[in-house]
């Protein structure tokens, strides 16, 4: 429940970033919702989240691999069990 979330607000801040010149303020957060959900509906917030999930699988995949991987190698040189 925390990735949903913390990504939401990834999705807004950078849309907030974006859309600010150096020059002038940004607009407040809230702004920033509304407009999205005004011009591109609920699914604006949810947009990269297919993306992201991917990288998240693929690199926890990845760290239990070369856990297992090292585990292995020292239980193979130390003569030990898991």
């Amino acid at each position: 429940m925390f990735f949903y979330c913390s990504s939401r607000k990834q999705v807004v801040k950078a849309r907030q970033q974006a859309d600010t010149s150096p020059a002038e303020s940004a607009p407040s957060m809230w702004a920033v919702m509304s407009e999205m959900y005004a011009k591109e509906g609920a699914g604006a917030f949810v947009a990269g989240m297919g993306a992201k999930l991917s990288q998240t699988v693929s690199n926890s995949a990845f760290m239990f691999l070369l856990y297992e991987e090292i585990l292995a190698v020292i239980v193979r040189t130390t003569g030990g069990s898991k």
